[in-house]
């Protein structure tokens, strides 16, 4: 899948093209694929999966080649179809979704919840394109789609980020992985279910256990064949910081249950239970320090106005706000509250396109590369000088 909607003009567009042309000539005979992009339409190169032969290959090519990015941000019909699975009880090939995009989205809830109710056998990939991508979007579809995140901010880094994930997929280590306890030890285990074990990608699990009687059993499917490792839990050392890895993980389960239909009210309390008993900064909690020191003379008011935020490095902005006309699925950015150009104003501040005050952050620097060459020219006149009286 590849994001080709306004948000991603300009350098996220360069990067979401050149990953996906690394994608395509790295598949192999063997494989097979497809591609989808999405703005506010959707597209399919093909009606479904092909074979990776040299001609379906150098058609999905030139078609990457021809995106542009334009329109608003629909995802879920594309998300839709790349994870609809005509063949379910397929076990010879492993399915992975490889979904290109900056995330600039607002319906976080329904995708999780698409997510969740279609994945199937699928394993969903999120690589997140440009400066300022959706990360908290990325990250959790990529725990709920058993899979991972791999973020590309230059279009430098695309060859190098492509090339280790594509590393991975190609060698899918170990699938349908579980961790079995004796009976009644085992209290809780995130997450769950474990991901898929990829070459040069640990997993990593944290349980709370009643005690450390008994043996613990990994298992799983790895060539076609079962998989086990016995681990006595009587070995265990102690280590520091594992409690709050446990609690993290387990906050992020918490906040994963209500796209599985549990109710926010019980997810809230038990989240924030977990937070204080593990003091972490969570949701509900934070951390709160107190300055006693007076910053402001008594008597003053205080005042407020707005002030332009300044848009994310590499965004052509002139693109997402064309797309405001489109139908979008993402959070509204106002027109006015980002600056993504600014020109000299008045009493020294700068002013955006619409007439809004800047921060006046920067120095007058013509004045001072002034000061400082008459500066330096009185300097040589001196030493010039002293230096005629020592030779008289």
């Amino acid at each position: 899948m590849i994001d080709n909607s306004g948000s991603m003009a300009g350098a996220s567009m360069r990067q979401a093209r050149a990953a996906l042309i690394t994608a395509l000539q790295r598949l192999e005979p063997e494989d097979r694929f497809n591609v989808i992009r999405f703005d506010n339409t959707m597209e399919q190169v093909f009606p479904t999966a092909v074979d990776a032969t040299p001609q379906a290959v150098a058609r999905a090519l030139a078609f990457t080649r021809r995106l542009d990015a334009d329109g608003g941000t629909v995802m879920l019909p594309a998300l839709n179809a790349a994870l609809r699975d005509p063949n379910p009880e397929d076990a010879e090939r492993v399915r992975q979704v490889v979904f290109l995009t900056d995330g600039a989205i607002g319906n976080e809830a329904e995708l999780f919840a698409a997510i969740e109710r279609n994945l199937g056998r699928s394993r969903l990939f999120p690589v997140g394109i440009g400066s300022a991508p959706n990360t908290y979007f990325m990250n959790r579809a990529a725990r709920l789609g058993r899979g991972t995140f791999t973020g590309i901010g230059q279009v430098s880094d695309v060859e190098e980020r492509m090339d280790a994930l594509f590393t991975a997929l190609e060698r899918p280590v170990m699938t349908n992985l579980d961790a079995l306890f004796p009976e009644g030890a085992l209290s809780e285990i995130w997450p769950a279910p474990l991901p898929d074990l990829y070459h040069g990608e640990p997993v990593t699990l944290t349980a709370r256990l009643s005690g450390r009687d008994g043996v613990m059993i990994i298992e799983g499917e790895m060539a076609d064949e079962a998989w086990r490792e016995t681990l006595s839990l009587a070995e265990a050392r102690p280590g520091r910081g594992i409690a709050a890895l446990f609690a993290r993980n387990r906050i992020r389960a918490l906040e994963e249950a209500r796209f599985q239909g549990a109710r926010q009210v019980d997810i809230d309390a038990a989240i924030l239970e977990t937070a204080l008993d593990f003091d972490l900064v969570s949701r509900l909690t934070s951390l709160v320090a107190v300055d006693v020191t007076p910053a402001r003379p008594d008597g003053i008011p205080l005042a407020s106005r707005d002030v332009p935020a300044m848009a994310p490095d590499g965004w052509d902005f002139g693109r997402v706000r064309e797309a405001e006309a489109a139908p979008v699925q993402r959070a509204d950015i106002a027109a006015g509250h980002l600056a993504y150009r600014s020109a000299p104003a008045s009493g020294g501040q700068a002013a955006d396109s619409n007439g809004l005050a800047l921060p006046a952050t920067a120095t007058p620097r013509e004045l001072l590369m002034g000061l400082g060459g008459l500066l330096m020219l009185f300097a040589l006149i001196w030493l010039m000088t002293r230096r005629e009286e020592r030779l008289w």
